[in-house]
This record gives structure tokens, sequence and C-alpha cells, in this order.
């Protein structure tokens, strides 16, 4: 799973808490989407890098992101 968490086995006492932490960040996620510029349809791995830019009164922003992608490979037309 990309940039899925997964806490330790909680105890019983610990469930509210638990359950109140993942409410707020669903609660507080967006979604980013990426399209190159260059679409090359090679279908290899593409490395790509994601920086956050944060004003100082949000130091606790933080972003789970996947370090590339798989392009489709060139279909070829038909036979």
């Amino acid at each position: 799973m990309e940039g899925a968490i997964s806490p330790t086995k909680p105890v019983a006492n610990e469930m509210p808490a638990v359950a109140r932490r993942i409410g707020i960040e669903l609660r507080t996620q967006y979604v980013l989407a990426y399209r190159p510029q260059d679409l090359t349809e090679d279908g290899k791995w593409h490395k790509i890098k994601v920086k956050l830019m944060l004003p100082r009164k949000f130091p606790f922003v933080r972003a789970r992101v996947r370090t590339g992608y798989y392009s489709s490979a060139e279909m070829e037309g038909p036979r």
C-alpha cells in the first residue's frame, strides 16, 4: 500500500485515541495529481521528487508521496 500507515496493535484503552488520530488524518488529507510535460510512453520507471515549501505556521505538515511512476507502454496499431 502506497503511503499507508500501520499503527502498532493498540491496547483496548488506546482505541479511542487511535480512532481520533485516524479521523483527523482522514479529514485533513489532500490528493494531488501529476502529469509530466513530456509524456513518454515507454513503460519505464520515471522518478519524481516532491518538495513542500511550508509557511512557518505549518511546520507539522507532512507528505506521503510516491518516488516515481511507470509510464504506459506505447500501444501498437491494429494488425
